[in-house]
């Protein structure tokens, strides 16, 4: 009887020992499955950190290059802007040039007229004498 009653706590005790070491093991196995689920969540996040880190770079660069399109154009619209009053002013120059030429041949023409006429003054006051 004895023999059985010690025979008997033995495998309790094996039992109480399996299911102590069934315990640690799940627990384990617990941790392990929750520290993969952490990991798999930070895996996820830094993976949506990058798109959004690339979607806003993507949209940086669209950024300027409209930025460096619409400073282009304002060049391009001032040079032009330039050019025009550059031939406005040349205009306006050879037209100021035209008008002094124009003045002085008139003045050439007033001179000789006056010479022609004291030339023929001089004429008719010599046949008078």
């Amino acid at each position: 009887v004895e023999s059985k009653r010690v025979e008997e706590a033995r495998r309790l005790a094996e039992k109480e020992e399996r299911a102590r070491l069934a315990l640690v093991e799940s627990k384990r196995v617990e941790e392990a499955r929750r520290v993969a689920e952490e990991e798999e969540r930070a895996r996820l996040a830094l993976a949506e950190i990058k798109r959004k880190e690339e979607e806003r770079v993507h949209l940086a660069v669209a950024e300027i290059k409209k930025v460096e399109e619409a400073k282009r154009v304002a060049e391009d619209l001032a040079e032009m802007k330039r050019e025009e009053e550059a031939r406005r002013l040349a205009k306006d120059e050879r037209l100021r040039l035209a008008l002094v030429e124009s003045q002085r041949e008139e003045e050439r023409v007033r001179l000789a007229l006056a010479e022609i006429q004291r030339v023929e003054e001089a004429r008719r006051l010599a046949k008078e004498e």
